[in-house]
């Protein structure tokens, strides 16, 4: 939870979804969607929210996007070769924390 919003990732859909803790009359913000691949599609392994950002990681990627949603698509800040597959995220003021492919190190990217 996040000022008074609840975000969520659901993994039927592949999407992160938000809702006001005081309810959304079972229609919760898109706020991503992750696309399809060759593979099926990807799903939302962690998810951390900041006052402007909910950033997410798959089994292949961090991504980012905005609170109120990235119908465009979420923007890609890290990839494949360097994210650890059902990793989890952290924040502080500056920084998006994840853990490397090989499970060795915590990364840093900057917001």
């Amino acid at each position: 939870m996040n000022d008074g919003v609840v975000f969520w990732a659901d993994g039927t859909s592949a999407s992160v979804l938000a809702c006001s803790v005081t309810g959304c009359n079972g229609s919760p913000t898109t706020i991503a969607v992750l696309p399809f691949s060759s593979t099926g599609n990807d799903f939302v392994t962690a998810l951390a929210v900041d006052a402007t950002d909910v950033y997410f990681g798959t089994s292949t990627q961090v991504l980012r996007c905005p609170r109120g949603g990235c119908p465009g698509g979420a923007t890609l800040l890290c990839s494949a070769a360097y994210v650890q597959g059902y990793q989890e995220i952290a924040l502080d003021a500056a920084h998006v924390y994840f853990l490397s492919a090989d499970a060795t190190q915590i990364l840093a990217l900057a917001k």
